[in-house]
């Protein structure tokens, strides 16, 4: 891969998209970064696939990885809201706003990456399309 494919999709690592990302980084971004911050990283991941992994490398596999990966980490993303939806009902005072504004960041940047993993599978799709009818 060359440096610039690289860098774009390091925008993604912040997402939980790199190698060796576990669940709570994933999550703990999110929550924290709220929504524009996710949509802004999301972007940069969706161009990179459709841009650079489908248009210029024709790597479908990797676009596949890629979107794999992306579905699994909204799937670990909503399992660490069940976590913070139970401390936020025992948490008091301001342990439980902090809470309730990492579930309410959480849930709007899942809802976010779940709009844009529709277009990612769109993307994939069309060009396995445009393979199969191009031989």
């Amino acid at each position: 891969m060359t440096g610039g494919t690289i860098a774009i999709v390091g925008g993604g690592a912040l997402l939980g998209i790199g190698t060796g990302a576990g669940i709570g980084s994933a999550a703990g971004y999110v929550g924290l970064a709220g929504k524009q911050a996710t949509i802004l990283q999301t972007a940069k991941l969706m161009v990179s696939v459709r841009e650079i992994f489908l248009n210029d490398e024709h790597d479908l596999e990797y676009s596949d990885t890629v979107y794999e990966q992306y579905v699994s980490n909204i799937e670990q993303i909503e399992k660490s809201l069940v976590d913070l939806r139970l401390k936020e009902n025992t948490a008091s005072g301001e342990e439980k706003n902090a809470l309730q504004k990492e579930i309410k960041n959480a849930e709007e940047s899942v809802h976010a990456m779940e709009i844009a993993m529709k277009s990612m599978n769109k993307y994939i799709s069309s060009f396995k399309a445009g393979m199969d009818t191009g031989k």
